[in-house]
């Protein structure tokens, strides 16, 4: 299911598909998966990530098929502003953050 996702995003994005909300986005994937995706839910969690690594894919492609840095440039930007505010959270799953943060505890070691 995702890596189904990620090439059609990959796909969508290199042919200069617009996904400037995250309805259009699920759009795409429900007709990919040929199930509906509720916000919220792990499904939308996934189809958020998937968006995230298929545009990744489309970027590498455009950087290892070009010799113009400054079209380059463009061209990522132009990938950037094409993609939805991706800001799902996981229903029902707390992520810890301690990972975001050092510690303020210092050992005395």
């Amino acid at each position: 299911m995702h890596q189904q996702l990620v090439t059609a995003f990959a796909n969508g994005f290199t042919d200069g598909d617009n996904f400037a909300s995250i309805p259009c986005a699920r759009k795409l994937a429900q007709s990919v998966l040929n199930q509906k995706i509720e916000p919220g839910t792990l499904g939308a969690k996934i189809v958020d990530e998937s968006i995230e690594q298929g545009l990744v894919v489309a970027a590498r492609q455009l950087v290892q098929q070009s010799n113009n840095p400054i079209a380059t440039w463009e061209q990522c930007l132009d990938l950037y502003e094409r993609q939805p505010a991706l800001n799902t959270p996981t229903a029902g799953i707390q992520h810890p953050c301690t990972y975001c943060f050092p510690s303020r505890e210092v050992s005395s070691d």
